[in-house]
């Protein structure tokens, strides 16, 4: 971060000579007002809009999961959304819904309308693509909150005489209101940084975000400029650092308000007793959720990576898995060392998630819990770089480290995506740590065991799930990462996003599709894996 505000002063980049420092870069950027103002606009509608819809999406998922399906294991299936690649699930859709989609021609059709009544390249449309792809990340987040809720207070307000509705507003909601705000924040500082819906479905129609302006308006044609770009990525910081400040102090401040985990024996969370009909209904919004957020998109790209025509239909004789066997042979359009690119995003994916999930977790634990002298400012300098833009990051460990030995190889990027994890971390940490209170961490220090074994036989059991679920998101935002691997891979230490993004631009489409299942494969089977594992021993199995 300290780089890129550096480098947004600095006349030009890559330096060559001596440095010059400006405010130019700043004055052309405020002196364009249209053009800002229009981009903060899209940005607020695209974000805001993004940010209810999976928030309602997510929590009202959680909600039903905790009270209605505790034990079934349709709540594995509610990743999937989230499992599939952006631009994976940006082409499934522009397939459905796009001016030739296969569903938009068949509305028109049987409406006999010329032309469709809605257009995905709006800002509804990126609203509707990125609001289904995020809720899973709202619904991860909001679930531990709504699992570990106490259900004596459910108990007593429906002993009182209320409705599961009122209880709902007045008992549940309160009571994870940390874990909802958190997990709002959350998604709209992303959905600010969001690259891939904006570009693809707003960039076509001039419609520019503060994601996707940077690339396709400061590092793009004739106006490419690292520092305009750096600059803009400053401003977007301190847009958006703000509500995460907030977020802080509101934790900070807390005082055990939200703790939802005491010392005191409190009952397990409340599952509802219900009609057969009422939890059918359940059931059916579940499902329907993951068939149109998840099977739909995933359907389309999955069926043109096994159509050998470039307009999907329906004859058998085209119908192949050349384009599988292609990755494996290394004959296919655009890839010549599968393995070597499946191995390196193994290893990314499996260390970055570890490690910044327990750094996170000691972070929030050393500002939250133990109260250290510089706990807060180094919980709120892990959680402040979630604002800014990916490409920024990228472009900030590529100046810090562009003449060390880290350069070129796989370790710059595990340090490169470490930026990209840990702000997601200390979004799982921060509220885990909040819902514990003192009770319990108290008593193990008056019992004589030091900070680092309370953390290890104490908060680490409490917070599992959250580990587990933060986990998972970190797996599948790393090994899918686009903004930052790009720059800062290179021969040898490539990674399946990356090859993706490579083959796209090279138009080969079909290895692109086929790699888009990979990497949705990738992301999906590890979380069903561990949450079975968590079903199964919760149910004594």
């Amino acid at each position: 971060m300290g780089l890129m505000v550096v480098y947004s002063f600095v006349s030009e980049f890559p330096i060559t000579g001596p440095v010059s420092l400006t405010l130019d870069h700043y004055t052309e950027l405020f002196a364009n007002t249209n053009l800002l103002v229009d981009i903060t606009r899209n940005t607020l509608l695209y974000t805001s809009g993004t940010t209810i819809v999976a928030l309602v999406l997510g929590t009202l998922l959680a909600v039903t999961v905790a009270k209605y399906f505790p034990d079934s294991k349709i709540q594995l299936l509610i990743l999937l959304p989230y499992g599939i690649p952006s631009v994976a699930a940006l082409t499934g859709w522009i397939i459905l819904l796009g001016d030739s989609g296969l569903i938009t021609v068949a509305l028109t059709s049987a409406l006999g309308l010329e032309s469709a009544p809605y257009s995905i390249y709006s800002i509804p449309g990126m609203v509707w693509v990125e609001g289904l792809h995020t809720a899973p990340i709202a619904y991860l987040l909001v679930l531990p909150a709504v699992k570990s809720l106490p259900g004596a207070m459910e108990e007593a307000s429906f002993t009182a005489g209320a409705s599961r509705l009122r209880t709902f507003r007045e008992i549940i909601l309160p009571l994870i209101f940390p874990s909802i705000l958190s997990t709002a924040i959350f998604v709209f500082a992303r959905t600010l940084a969001t690259v891939a819906t904006p570009s693809v479905l707003g960039v076509p129609r001039q419609i520019f975000t503060f994601g996707s302006a940077i690339p396709n308006l400061f590092l793009a044609g004739t106006s490419f400029s690292y520092s305009k770009a750096l600059s803009f990525s400053v401003l977007v910081t301190v847009v958006t650092a703000a509500p995460v400040l907030y977020y802080m102090r509101l934790t900070a401040n807390a005082n055990g308000r939200y703790s939802t985990i005491t010392g005191e024996e409190t009952g397990a969370g409340t599952q509802y007793v219900t009609t057969t009909g009422r939890r059918g209904l359940s059931y059916l919004a579940l499902v329907a959720f993951v068939c149109v957020a998840g099977v739909l998109p995933f359907a389309a790209v999955v069926w043109d990576s096994v159509y050998a025509g470039y307009a999907l239909g329906f004859e058998t004789t085209q119908f192949t898995l050349t384009h599988y066997t292609g990755l494996i042979t290394g004959e296919a359009e655009g890839i010549s060392n599968m393995v070597r690119v499946f191995v390196n995003t193994l290893s990314v994916g499996i260390i970055v998630p570890t490690t910044a999930m327990i750094l996170g977790l000691l972070i929030a634990y050393a500002h939250q819990s133990i109260d250290l002298p510089t706990g807060g400012a180094v919980s709120f300098l892990a959680s402040v770089t979630l604002a800014v833009p990916g490409i920024a990051k990228g472009l900030g460990f590529l100046v810090a480290f562009i003449r060390t030995p880290l350069y070129g190889t796989l370790g710059i990027l595990l340090l490169g995506l470490h930026g990209q994890a840990l702000p997601i971390a200390m979004r799982y940490a921060s509220p885990a740590l909040t819902r514990i209170g003192a009770d319990n961490i108290n008593a193990s220090l008056v019992a004589g065991d030091n900070v680092l074994g309370t953390f290890k036989r104490i908060v680490l059991p409490l917070v599992s799930d959250d580990f587990v679920a933060g986990w998972m998101h970190i797996f599948v935002s790393v090994v899918r990462n686009i903004p930052i691997a790009i720059l800062l891979y290179a021969t040898g230490s490539e990674v399946l996003s990356v090859k993706m993004l490579l083959v796209l631009q090279a138009g080969y489409f079909k290895t692109a599709s086929s790699l888009a299942v990979v990497i949705s494969v990738l992301s999906l089977v590890p979380y069903m894996l561990l949450q079975y594992m968590r079903l199964s021993s919760d149910s004594g199995l």
